[in-house]
């Protein structure tokens, strides 16, 4: 008898679910393990749709919320990998400026190594100031060896010039001294 009920369906209007409106599957009803009868006759076919119209309101809610929260972590994702990138730049930046400080750092060091003592001479470095004092004192020298060359010709001339005088002074006591006798 049951087998009758299960292939039957019918053809009217009747048959609709009065919750949903839509056609009532075919029914299938099974007997009851507690107490024998049949098991529709513990939940009606209508509250039972009701039952499966919310859980597939649930299901679809869920469905609707999973969707969102995977569009948001699609744009949590996005804009991570946005910053990711940005702070690879602004790494690779930052990395450029230190290298330029280190090099510019470095650049100074040698400068101050090279010019030492030699930033307190406004005229020039300490070793131009040197090489000009010796080629001064090179010119000096010569200028002196020239001098005394020259005083020494003069000394010469006037030791002469003084022989010759006395020779003179000697030759006219003795002119002056021979006409007195």
């Amino acid at each position: 008898m049951h087998q009758e009920e299960e292939n039957q369906q019918p053809d009217d209007d009747y048959w609709d679910c009065p919750t949903c409106l839509r056609p009532m599957p075919v029914e299938r009803d099974y007997d009851c393990g507690c107490c024998g009868g049949r098991a529709s006759h513990h939940i009606s076919i209508t509250s039972m749709c009701k039952i499966m119209r919310s859980v597939l309101d649930r299901e679809t809610a869920l469905k609707v919320e999973v969707n969102r929260l995977n569009s948001a972590l699609d744009e949590v994702r996005a804009d991570l990998e946005f910053r990711r990138g940005l702070f690879q730049v602004q790494e690779q930046q930052l990395n450029d400026v230190r290298a330029e400080r280190d090099e510019w750092k470095e650049k100074q060091i040698q400068q101050n190594k090279d010019l030492g003592c030699e930033m307190m001479d406004p005229a020039g470095t300490i070793w131009d100031y040197a090489s000009a004092t010796q080629r001064e004192n090179v010119q000096l020298k010569r200028e002196v060896e020239r001098e005394r060359a020259l005083a020494n010709e003069a000394i010469a001339t006037w030791r002469k010039t003084r022989e010759e005088r006395d020779e003179a002074l000697e030759a006219l006591a003795a002119v002056k001294g021979g006409s007195d006798e």
